[in-house]
């Protein structure tokens, strides 16, 4: 299904691309808020993701963090049947303006109701804060056309891309074909890959998994560190240990394409 990486390493495509500040680096970003506060005290010096729906630890997470980016919260808020309005986006803007430009946010992602059309999101991508212009990110869902994910690589130079639709599953057979025909397209548009996010995808860091994605979040370490306590005096220890693992595998990554998998079976096709 995913096999050894090689190719090309990944590069910001020139072109038309918004400023390029919003910088993506290799990430595991931790989804907040992680409580108790000790907890997240001691993951310490890490990369976070901070929810507008949740920022309760931003002020410490601004003062702290490695690095950090907003997430517009839509998913949350919409599980919680909060109701979007103007005054809801205004609020977002000034929220990301405050952390953005002046704070240590160093990026965010530009609203993405669940459940419209493309249209719409583009009317959301043509009313993201023109002062907010460099360190916004658009988003891509998987089921949409594939070559909005590359326009919208032409006009930002980056993206966010969440697992949608009949690919929602991550690493199943359509994701997995999917996430192959995204990135071939996207090679085939720029002779490499720019900075992409994956939301909800750290399991795509881990080796096996080739897609050359330079960062991803969860809150796998926020909903899961209770489970650690069995080790008793050694329980924060356990948590660090737990965050670090995710860290190691994003730094480590080699950000290629195509992979050594795909390029064999291209060659057995022409010799067939």
């Amino acid at each position: 299904m995913v096999g050894v990486h090689s190719g090309q390493e990944a590069s910001v495509p020139g072109g038309d691309a918004s400023g390029g500040a919003a910088y993506l680096a290799k990430a595991a970003y931790h989804g907040t808020p992680i409580t108790p506060n000790a907890v997240l005290q001691t993951l310490g010096f890490r990369d976070y993701c901070v929810s507008y729906y949740r920022p309760d630890q931003v002020e410490w997470i601004d003062a702290n963090a490695r690095s950090w980016f907003a997430d517009n919260g839509i998913f949350s808020a919409w599980m919680k049947g909060t109701e979007f309005s103007d005054a809801y986006w205004q609020a977002y803007y000034d929220f990301c303006r405050r952390w953005c430009l002046d704070g240590r946010c160093s990026w965010a992602v530009i609203p993405d109701p669940i459940g419209t059309g493309t249209q719409e999101l583009d009317y959301f991508i043509r009313e993201w804060p023109a002062d907010l212009r460099d360190h916004g990110v658009p988003v891509y869902h998987l089921d949409e056309p594939i070559h909005r994910a590359v326009a919208l690589l032409e006009r930002f130079g980056r993206l966010c891309v969440g697992a949608t639709g009949e690919y929602r599953d991550i690493l199943s057979a359509p994701f997995c074909e999917r996430m192959d025909d995204l990135f071939n397209a996207i090679h085939a548009a720029f002779g490499s890959i720019p900075p992409i996010h994956f939301f909800r995808g750290l399991q795509l860091l881990k080796p096996g998994c080739d897609w050359p994605i330079t960062s991803a979040d969860s809150t796998d370490i926020a909903r899961n560190h209770n489970r650690l306590k069995s080790l008793g005096d050694r329980y924060l220890w356990g948590v660090q240990q737990a965050a670090g693992r995710w860290d190691d595998m994003a730094a480590r990554r080699t950000l290629a394409w195509p992979p050594e998998r795909l390029s064999q079976r291209q060659l057995f096709e022409v010799a067939a």
